[in-house]
């Protein structure tokens, strides 16, 4: 595929993240938001350079490894899919057992999402890493940002009663 494909690629997804973010009724108080937001990067970033960097490489991320322009709106795709996680979980109000399946359902997506993008050239996985390997680490991410989110849920509105 051209160079170009994958910042295309980024270029669409934020901008339909950007647009659902602004159209969709507000699930979360501003705190809430950007802690998740800042919290998805994170965890996204954090498993990406664990895993694309010395001493593993076992893949590169867009078509170079340089740092561009283009990379901030690739992170915050990150922020926008644990935002989208959180919102779904929100809006559904899954709860107890329902929280298992829910957490399969998005891996599953999730490592289809990926599959897109590696497609589009976005991840590089000539050296060695396969597609597979996701699926366990977006099942210990999504449960990650659900306790997370529970976490911060709680001391928001604990906080809140405690100042207002």
């Amino acid at each position: 595929m051209p160079g170009y494909v994958n910042e295309v690629y980024i270029l669409i997804t934020v901008a339909i993240s950007m647009y659902l973010y602004k159209v969709l009724p507000r699930k979360f108080p501003f705190p809430i938001f950007v802690l998740n937001f800042v919290f998805s990067i994170s965890i996204g970033l954090s498993a990406d350079h664990l895993i694309a960097t010395k001493p593993f490489e076992l893949y590169d991320v867009n078509d170079t490894s340089n740092v561009e322009l283009v990379d901030i709106a690739y992170y915050s795709m990150y922020g926008f899919s644990g935002y989208f996680f959180l919102y779904a979980y929100e809006h559904f109000r899954i709860r107890g057992l329902f929280i298992i399946l829910y957490i399969l359902l998005w891996s599953v997506f999730s490592v289809f999402y990926e599959w897109i993008a590696m497609l589009v050239g976005i991840f590089d996985y000539s050296k060695g890493y396969e597609i597979k390997y996701s699926f366990p680490v977006y099942l210990y991410s999504q449960s990650l940002y659900i306790l997370f989110y529970l976490f911060i849920k709680k001391e928001y509105q604990a906080t809140r009663r405690k100042y207002l």
